[in-house]
């Protein structure tokens, strides 16, 4: 089986790791800070559903921002 054809059945799933405080940044949770015109985590999930590869997207929240992801 050509490298291609085992890619091509290859699906995996991806972990975006959002649980953080934000402490270092003035209680602003980096995953939610603003980047040309998208939070950084839109920015992560639409990386994510671009990719063939990526079956399932898990994304960790802290109970502080649970409803704003």
């Amino acid at each position: 089986m050509s490298l291609r054809a085992q890619r091509s059945n290859l699906k995996v799933g991806a972990i975006i790791a959002a649980a953080g405080s934000g402490e270092r940044m003035d209680n602003i949770d980096k995953i939610f800070a603003p980047l040309g015109g998208k939070t950084l985590l839109a920015w992560s999930v639409d990386t994510c559903q671009r990719c063939d590869l990526v079956q399932q997207i898990v994304i960790t929240l802290n109970n502080n921002n649970f409803e704003l992801g």
